[in-house]
């Protein structure tokens, strides 16, 4: 069946991500409800930022929140994406696109969130090729140091790539990482993160 293009916002929408737009905060909605619906692809993120050993299977029971605020808890922020699994990890995810890079300020807000988690991270998702600002943060705060990691949006492509070509991986999953995929090539204004960053 020929269907004709769907268009929002004045451009061509392909994914079912489009319709959130293309600023930041829809590809960190994008990123979110992919995890929760790939989680090989949550399991191999978990890995990459040094939170390991931790199987599928307890990935079920891990919470996801996306613009979390605290209520009752001023100065805190709000959280572009939390994963939270009790007793095992404790992800905080400050998500930022073109050449931004979150302030020392807005990764200190972050900390009071932690508790006793054996794992803590705070992620700084870039997309700018430079993140020695970010080991910057780390000299000058010894919380940040045993927290703080960088990650690039870029990171994500190949490992797309490689889930949508998996034979562990199921068709439902595959569908969704293959709509973040084609979100990121097609959609986002950047386009090309594996090229342009």
């Amino acid at each position: 069946m020929n269907r004709s293009p769907l268009r929002a916002y004045e451009r061509l929408v392909t994914t079912p991500f489009g319709l959130l737009g293309t600023d930041e905060n829809a590809l960190s909605f994008a990123l979110g409800y992919t995890f929760q619906q790939c989680t090989p692809l949550l399991q191999w993120f978990l890995r990459a930022i040094g939170v390991s050993g931790v199987h599928q299977a307890a990935l079920q029971r891990a919470s996801s929140n996306h613009q979390q605020h605290r209520s009752g808890e001023l100065g805190q922020g709000i959280t572009d994406i939390e994963v939270h699994l009790p007793g095992q990890f404790h992800v905080i995810i400050e998500a930022k696109v073109e050449l931004a890079v979150p302030t020392i300020g807005q990764c200190r807000k972050y900390l009071p969130r932690f508790h006793d988690e054996p794992s803590q991270k705070l992620v700084a998702l870039i997309q700018s090729p430079d993140s020695a600002l970010l080991e910057g943060y780390a000299k000058q705060d010894r919380a940040l140091s045993k927290r703080l990691v960088g990650f690039h949006w870029a990171d994500f492509i190949p490992e797309c790539i490689r889930l949508m070509l998996s034979t562990a991986v199921s068709g439902h999953e595959k569908e969704w990482v293959g709509s973040f995929y084609n979100f990121l090539e097609q959609e986002y204004p950047m386009k090309a993160f594996s090229t342009e960053v």
